[in-house]
């Protein structure tokens, strides 16, 4: 039999464990801001890739990184950080006899540490090869926020690279 709730009878007149599953109405919802998730907690994934071959060519000069993926997130609270998962097949063409480099940004702000080789050099011919990068970041928003994988020829070198089937996933962890 369902309680009715008035100014009469009041919540204190409900006991504890009274209200079950089966009294709460089939099309009753419950908004997502009423749920608060453990610390740890993954809220939401969000990912994006290519299939398609990016060239990044190397000069004498310093060499520029270029976008290999990219990923936008709206975090839904600031405390929540975001693990980004990035990878990318690597490798020089033609006997090049450089590294390949990548970086992840958060805009444009590296955040992920030093340069992290992904094609070990070959004078032979080609060369090739997988890698990733996994880092946690803290950007402390609720705004909309778009994390980059980037590559690079090894600085200052004359070579083509290229990069392809890049990758970049962003999980929003509850903080």
């Amino acid at each position: 039999m369902p309680t009715l709730i008035s100014g009469s009878t009041g919540v204190n007149k409900i006991t504890d464990g009274t209200i079950v599953d089966a009294d709460i109405n089939a099309s009753a919802a419950i908004t997502g801001s009423k749920l608060v998730m453990p610390t740890g907690s993954v809220l939401q994934v969000v990912s994006s890739g290519t299939v398609s071959s990016v060239t990044a060519s190397g000069s004498s000069g310093t060499n520029a990184y270029v976008t290999l993926a990219s990923q936008a997130i709206t975090p839904s609270s600031s405390s929540s950080t975001i693990l980004v998962i990035s990878g990318t097949e690597a490798g020089c063409w033609d006997g090049c006899s450089y590294s390949l480099y990548c970086e992840v940004h958060r805009g444009s702000t590296r955040i992920s540490g030093d340069d992290t080789l992904f094609a070990v050099r070959d004078t032979g011919g080609n060369a090739g090869g997988y890698g990733a990068i996994s880092v946690q970041d803290s950007p402390s928003t609720t705004s909309a926020t778009t994390y980059y994988l980037k590559g690079k020829v090894q600085n200052a070198k004359t070579c083509s690279g290229y990069f392809r089937d890049c990758s970049i996933t962003l999980m929003e962890i509850a903080g």
